[in-house]
């Protein structure tokens, strides 16, 4: 026999809510599957004023075992994983220095020079080298890649972002010392395309506690050529 307080507890939560992933949020998976049971016996069926909503079916499916309950996912990660097939996951955020009580100062040069950040915080992938101040795209896919730069002593800076030699995009500033300028985009990269900060002649550039970063990662791995 159903308590009637349950059974109203019932038909509202399933006018309400759609959603069974939600409801298992809300720790009523239990209870749910109980008056779903419950919902089946012959005088509870034959009750004109049951609730009538996508959601109340399914659970009164489940409770007959009709259906089976969509699997969970990240046990459908975790399938997609064990058998290899997902795409590799890709990230790295690199700065000059690691703290707040670490202070560095880049240019001015005479020339064009290549930027290294040399203080690795995310890699993953190994796509970002910290020797070089290179990253090469390990596989194909859509990135989102952003630098942030803060002025050093120059008063100004110029820097940009540099697709196997060829300039996708640039920051500058005149406002400094100190002051922050910053550029980000998406960009398609085959396999081992390079990227890298150039830091234009005349310019400088100032970091503490990571003020100035280079950071990129996958959105979406793209197949074929």
């Amino acid at each position: 026999m159903i308590d009637i307080s349950c059974y109203n507890a019932f038909v509202l939560f399933t006018t309400v809510e759609p959603d069974w992933n939600r409801a298992k949020h809300y720790r009523w998976r239990l209870f749910i599957e109980q008056i779903g049971r419950a919902l089946t016996t012959p005088t509870m069926m034959k009750r004109s004023h049951l609730p009538r909503t996508p959601f109340a079916a399914s659970l009164v499916l489940q409770a007959q075992g009709q259906v089976q309950e969509e699997e969970e996912p990240s046990k459908k990660w975790k399938q997609c994983a064990s058998c290899k097939q997902c795409p590799a996951q890709v990230a790295f955020s690199a700065s000059l220095v690691n703290t707040s009580l670490e202070w560095r100062f880049q240019g001015p040069h005479d020339t064009d020079t290549r930027f290294v950040f040399e203080k690795v915080t995310t890699n993953n992938g190994n796509g970002y080298n910290a020797n070089t101040g290179i990253f090469s795209a390990p596989i194909k896919g859509l990135y989102y890649i952003r630098f942030t730069g803060l002025t050093g002593n120059s008063k100004s800076m110029h820097a940009a972002l540099m697709k196997n030699g060829e300039n996708m995009f640039a920051v500058q500033d005149t406002v400094g010392p100190h002051s922050s300028t910053s550029n980000d985009m998406t960009l398609v990269l085959e396999q081992d395309d390079r990227l890298w900060i150039t830091l234009l002649k005349n310019s400088s550039i100032f970091d503490q506690g990571r003020l100035s970063t280079f950071t990129g990662f996958l959105v979406f791995h793209m197949s074929g050529a």
